[in-house]
């Protein structure tokens, strides 16, 4: 029982970073699109 207590608060923490990193990384995706668009918008 203490191993299963220890290790829950570990995966949610890790389900919180992976769910941090998603949204991270579709921001950042996004920030490229329009960042690209702004190219060809002023050229």
């Amino acid at each position: 029982m203490n191993k299963s207590e220890q290790f829950n608060p570990i995966i949610g923490l890790l389900r919180i970073f992976a769910v941090k990193m998603r949204c991270r990384s579709m921001n950042h995706l996004h920030w490229q699109e329009t960042k690209e668009l702004g190219k060809v918008d002023h050229s």
